[in-house]
Formats: structure tokens, C-alpha cells, sequence
């Protein structure tokens, strides 16, 4: 496995194997579409996603953005595009199940 990045659990770190970043797309003809940024806009669509840091100090955007670049190089990102609805579940849920097998 290529990551070198992981989350906590119960039983001690666990690596990430792929990370879904989902969007609605009014848009799209079929229920449920996957795309795999590349390049840069890996970590683009990483950093739309952060939420906790504080723009204002040098040394937390610093480190936001070495973490958020060492995820982008170290973890598979495939976005998830779905169209709005509850009928699209079914196939969302179906998706998301298969890429964490």
C-alpha cells in the first residue's frame, strides 16, 4: 500500500486506502459519475474540503497545506459526482461500498 497517511481506530492506526470526495452535478445524464483528478488538482479538491485551521497564523496554514500536499501525493482521490435526489442512493451507495472493498 502506497499510504503512508492513516486515521486513529480502536485497534491503532489504520492507513486510507482511497479518499471519495463526493459533489452533486444537476448536470450529469447517468445517477452517478467517477472522476480521478490529476496532477494539482488533487490537492485543489483535497483543500476545497479543510475546514480547521486559521488563516491567520503563517505557521497553521504552513502546515495545512504540507499535510494536505502529502495526502494529495500518498492517497488515491476519486470524485465522486452524483445527481441530486434521493434515487440516486441506491447507486451512490452501491459505488462508495464497491471502492471500499
Amino acid at each position: 500500500m502506497r499510504s503512508g497517511v492513516g486515521v486513529a481506530s480502536e485497534l491503532g492506526p489504520v492507513p486510507l486506502k482511497l479518499i471519495c470526495v463526493l459533489h452533486q452535478d444537476d448536470t450529469l445524464r447517468d445517477s452517478i459519475e467517477l472522476r480521478e483528478p490529476i496532477g494539482t488538482s488533487v490537492f485543489s479538491t483535497l483543500l476545497a474540503h479543510a475546514h480547521c485551521f486559521d488563516i491567520a497564523s503563517a505557521t497553521d496554514t504552513e502546515r495545512l497545506v504540507s499535510d494536505y500536499a502529502r495526502i494529495a501525493l500518498k492517497v488515491p482521490v476519486v470524485e465522486v459526482r452524483y445527481r441530486p435526489g434521493l434515487d440516486s442512493l441506491p447507486a451512490i451507495l452501491a459505488t462508495l461500498t464497491r471502492l471500499a472493498g
